[in-house]
């Protein structure tokens, strides 16, 4: 053998090696790209499903805090039915009254007014069993109606409620 022959043996066998590598190289390339759509497969499912879980639980957060409310406002409810009328209205002397709050409970900005009343008087807060004054009109022809508004927790936070009461006779 010459050494044309010998060379063009070689350049058969770099070749020959050179289509192998390709071939294990596209395999092995194959494999990859199989595993990483397998993977990003699998990445995405588990984003679904943690997707689908948090609105799961936003729903039942939700649920949660409208049952605490609902539940709340019952409470309430209850409550101002348990407690009934707290108010009740005291001759004292002269043109002086006093209204009593008569539960256990204290009120809040509780206003008197009405057309019983000389100047309408608004208390930050009245204790249970405990009372303010409040001067009466007393004018011939005058009405004895004296309405109250208040609230049942500090700060307003809650709706004012009223009640209107019949000034007693001296």
């Amino acid at each position: 053998m010459d050494a044309g022959d010998w060379i063009s043996l070689a350049g058969v066998v770099v070749s020959a090696s050179a289509a192998i590598w390709a071939a294990v190289s596209a395999s092995k390339s194959k494999t990859a790209q199989d595993e990483a759509t397998k993977q990003a497969g699998i990445a995405t499912q588990a984003a679904v499903e943690a997707a689908s879980a948090e609105k799961r639980s936003a729903d039942a957060a939700e649920r949660s805090a409208n049952a605490l409310e609902e539940q709340n406002q019952m409470a309430a409810e209850q409550a101002a039915i348990a407690e009934g009328v707290p108010w009740t209205i005291q001759y004292r002397r002269g043109s002086t009254y006093e209204l009593w709050n008569d539960s256990d409970t204290p009120k809040f900005q509780v206003s008197i007014g009405g057309e019983g009343v000389l100047r309408d008087v608004t208390a930050e807060r009245i204790d249970g069993r405990s009372c303010v004054t409040f001067m009466g009109l007393d004018a011939s022809g005058v009405g004895n109606r004296v309405d109250v508004t208040w609230h049942r927790l500090a700060g307003a936070g809650d709706p004012a409620l009223t009640w209107t009461g019949i000034k007693p006779a001296k």
